[in-house]
């Protein structure tokens, strides 16, 4: 399984978020590691399968952040969740991990609500429970942080973890299609050319939607744009 991550530094402000997606086949997780202070990956380079080191964005010696964390700063538990996490000049330990995000998710921190949550659907770190990655999904999209948005929407589209809601889930994947993020896309595309419970179907919306995720690279928006052309 592939993993893909967004890299931050303590108080730099930079999120480091577990980029998942829902896809009807499952879970699918992808990869993309942005460049971390000093270090020698291009910013600019493509996903690469396999987890990529940043060591130099994080201290070798923890006990400042602790310090920090101890007195309860989001920042530093949040930083301590994504250097466990990661094995970053500390173990690998996805436990203590999903502790300090909880820590930080109780502080409000967004970014950390949604790890919690991405932890939650996948199983990482505490026992798989799709009800409450999508509690905390939500805490993280009314923060505004659009990966939640997604995946809170794919849940009410899928009916995992919440009651299917379409009208919940058009509302949060249109957010999200706004930036024009593909999976969402992707998602609005399928729902309006089928139409289902409380969703008039929409075809012309539809085929726009499809559009513009195969314009943003999605493969399954080009497989379905090109097997709807060949049936006319």
């Amino acid at each position: 399984m592939k993993t893909c991550f967004l890299n931050g530094k303590y108080k730099a402000g930079a999120a480091v978020l577990l980029a998942l997606f829902m896809l009807s086949g499952g879970v699918c997780l992808s990869e993309e590691k942005p460049d971390a202070p000093n270090s020698r990956k291009s910013a600019s380079a493509p996903c690469q399968q396999g987890k990529i080191e940043y060591t130099d964005a994080y201290p070798a010696d923890t006990a400042e952040l602790e310090a920090s964390a101890a007195k309860g700063d989001a920042e530093a538990l949040f930083t301590l969740g994504v250097m466990n996490y990661f094995g970053y000049n500390v173990p690998n330990d996805t436990e203590k991990a999903m502790r300090y995000y909880r820590l930080a998710s109780d502080k409000h921190h967004a970014s950390a609500q949604y790890n919690v949550g991405a932890m939650y659907l996948t199983g990482e770190g505490a026992p798989e429970n799709a009800y409450l990655a999508a509690q905390y999904f939500k805490k993280a999209a009314e923060g505004g942080v659009v990966l939640a948005q997604l995946n809170l929407g794919l849940l009410y589209l899928e009916g995992r973890g919440v009651k299917r809601d379409l009208n919940q889930a058009v509302k949060w994947l249109s957010k999200v299609a706004a930036t024009g993020e593909p999976e969402s896309c992707f998602a609005l595309g399928r729902l309006y050319l089928k139409g289902d419970r409380g969703v008039r179907k929409n075809e012309a919306k539809g085929m726009d939607y499809l559009r513009r995720a195969a314009e943003q690279g999605h493969p399954e928006a080009k497989k379905l744009l090109e097997s709807l052309h060949l049936d006319k």
